[in-house]
């Protein structure tokens, strides 16, 4: 599980990196992913994933929210190492 630190990281380098302020992080009950992040732009979901992996995360799905424009991006963290 990760501390709110280390989420607080994830959040802070996604936003530097993609240009999504706003999101954030939670945990979600899956079998396969472990978190979810909100508040991300469809547009910018290749980036997004680009950076999660850097950072040690795995197994992606997409969500669609009931925006037009956002999305939510599902990941296993439990190899995040920040």
């Amino acid at each position: 599980m990760l501390s709110t630190d280390q989420i607080q990281k994830i959040v802070s380098t996604v936003e530097r990196e993609t240009s999504n302020d706003g999101c954030y992080v939670q945990p979600i009950h899956d079998p396969r992913q472990t978190h979810a992040l909100y508040g991300i732009n469809k547009n910018s979901y290749t980036s997004v994933k680009v950076v999660l992996k850097r950072l040690g995360a795995k197994y992606f799905r997409k969500v669609t929210a009931n925006s037009k424009s956002l999305i939510i991006v599902c990941f296993n963290a439990e190899d995040i190492k920040i």
